[in-house]
């Protein structure tokens, strides 16, 4: 299913959650961009669990 609807190879990935991720990413059009300000940096590295 996933070759046909995501037109991605399940092989290439380690887990079923890694591939609907990138399934979800695909589909929602979603562009994940890289933080560049060190405070919102510092922000989200001080309230995340570890």
């Amino acid at each position: 299913m996933s070759m046909k609807y995501y037109e991605f190879d399940p092989s290439h990935y380690v887990s079923a959650p890694s591939l609907s991720w990138d399934g979800m990413l695909k589909m929602s059009g979603v562009r994940i961009e890289l933080f560049t300000d060190m405070t919102m940096h510092d922000l989200i590295k001080k309230v995340k669990r570890d």
